[in-house]
């Protein structure tokens, strides 16, 4: 009888050092999982830390050369506004005028030009294609030529003006292909001693008023400078 007893409390030890065992063994891997995970996730900190530095580095980089290049475009702005006419400087040809100038951009692809030359007063409205840098420079090459045209060949006809200025464009990209690129203005010349004005465009063409109405509209064919082939003169 003691030793059936004997038996069964050995068994029951058996059992519950087993069981022990198993529990020991379960905890044993749980504690690895839990350091394996801990040692994940003090690496993606690690990395995280690594990459938000970086980013951050790229950033204040980008920031840098973001300042120094909208500090370049503010003074390229600064450049192309001082080339064009002063506003109020119109009024001395025309009393009864304005100009309105708004870029879209920092810098813009429009510019106007104003003058007289013998005895014809001329205004001139352009509108580069492209905003930003590349209309800029063109506003600055076309203010130019126009500059020569006029101020210096003495050119008073608006169809001429226009043509030549597409003939000097062409020579400025006679290597380059930039048929993308061009200049859209309307010319307008006015001789008082004979009480008669002129215009050409190759984009936009001009309202005729009168007494606060409109007349009539003279329209244009639309063929930017670099693709001219003929245009439309008004008298």
């Amino acid at each position: 009888m003691q030793l059936e007893l004997k038996e069964k409390y050995l068994k029951v030890q058996e059992k519950e050092l087993g069981q022990a065992q198993k529990l020991i063994v379960f905890m044993i891997a749980m504690i690895v999982i839990a350091v394996l995970l801990l040692g994940l996730m003090y690496y993606f900190i690690v990395q995280k830390r690594k990459f938000n530095k970086a980013l951050t580095e790229k950033n204040t980089e980008i920031g840098k050369f973001n300042d120094r290049l909208i500090s370049s475009i503010k003074y390229a702005s600064v450049i192309q506004s001082n080339l064009l006419m002063n506003k109020e400087e119109i009024k001395k040809l025309f009393s009864n005028s304005f100009v309105y100038y708004q870029p879209k951009d920092i810098l813009s692809g429009d510019f106007y030009w104003f003058g007289e030359t013998n005895g014809v007063k001329v205004i001139i409205s352009a509108d580069c294609t492209g905003h930003g840098v590349p209309g800029a420079l063109l506003t600055v090459l076309g203010h130019g030529i126009i500059e020569e045209l006029i101020e210096r060949k003495k050119l008073s006809s608006p169809s001429v003006i226009i043509n030549e200025l597409n003939n000097e464009l062409n020579l400025a990209f006679s290597t380059q292909k930039l048929t993308e690129y061009g200049i859209e203005l309307t010319v307008m010349c006015f001789k008082e001693s004979e009480k008669r004005a002129a215009f050409a465009s190759n984009g936009s063409g001009i309202y005729k008023y009168s007494n606060g109405e409109i007349l009539n509209y003279l329209p244009v064919i639309h063929r930017p400078v670099k693709m001219i082939y003929s245009l439309n003169m008004r008298t």
